[in-house]
């Protein structure tokens, strides 16, 4: 099941509206048809909103897409590969200068809040 259908189901499970769910985000009705539609994917701090409010985890929300695989490092052409750090953030574990981390919602939203900070401070350096 994707992540939209399990939000219609978790919504409508709750006898909410579209409208409801979208006020509950801060968010436009549109948006919200986005997500259960999967129009465009969630944000990690609305996938936490959302967590929250239907009482799961961010996992559980989350589980029904299929883990993400990232490009091999031993490209035959050379080229970079540019690779969305939420995907990466995204996976139940990571591994870092060899080391697993097992990701809870709470260390996902503290590198996503450290890496924010940093990228901010490196930008505002640039200008």
């Amino acid at each position: 099941m994707s992540i939209g259908k399990t939000l219609r189901k978790l919504r409508s499970d709750k006898k909410l509206t579209q409208k409801d769910l979208a006020d509950i985000l801060h968010i436009t009705r549109t948006t919200y048809v986005k997500y259960e539609t999967d129009s465009i994917k969630l944000s990690f701090e609305k996938a936490s909103e959302l967590a929250t409010f239907f009482k799961i985890t961010t996992d559980e929300l989350l589980e029904t897409q299929p883990a993400k695989t990232l490009p091999s490092s031993s490209s035959s052409d050379n080229e970079p590969h540019i690779v969305d750090l939420m995907n990466i953030l995204d996976q139940p574990e990571i591994v870092f200068h060899g080391t697993t981390y097992k990701l809870n919602e709470n260390i996902r939203g503290k590198i996503v809040t450290s890496l924010e900070n940093i990228l901010q401070s490196f930008n505002s350096n640039l200008d």
